[in-house]
């Protein structure tokens, strides 16, 4: 924009005009996420496989930045563990290993858990290789 500014083609000015439009609604935008909680953007971009918390760690984010992101995507899921636990309180019972089936039952089955193994799985997942897969395909 900087070079458009010494133009005087009226085309130019208009392109000039055109642009700093698009940046200030932009702005307005991107401002208004300033208020939605739980840092939004960022726990979006981590569930991406392409993603994850790797993004974060460029030169571009500071240490205080990941560690606030890191831990609203911990919050982020808190709902959903709770319902799973609550699905599970209200199953027939603990299920003997031959009624399990499917990697998510063994995963749900509470005699196998470890303490605090859903963190554990949330860090190994921020943690782990980023996936190049498409965004529909996720």
């Amino acid at each position: 924009m900087k070079q458009l500014q010494r133009k005087r083609a009226p085309w130019k000015q208009q392109m000039l005009y055109a642009l700093k439009a698009g940046r200030t609604k932009l702005d307005e935008y991107y401002s208004q996420t300033d208020y939605i909680p739980g840092n939004i953007y960022a726990v979006s971009t981590m569930i991406a496989p392409v993603n994850k918390f790797k993004f974060f760690l460029t030169k571009d984010w500071d240490q205080k930045w990941r560690d606030i992101y890191r831990k609203s995507f911990q919050h982020a899921l808190i709902p959903y563990q709770e319902q799973l636990s609550t699905i599970y309180q209200s199953s027939d019972g603990p299920r003997s290993v031959a009624q399990l089936s499917s990697k998510l039952d063994e995963m749900l089955d509470e005699s196998q858990a470890q303490p605090n193994t859903t963190t554990d799985e949330i860090t190994q997942y921020l943690d782990s290789d980023t996936i190049h897969i498409a965004p529909l395909e996720f």
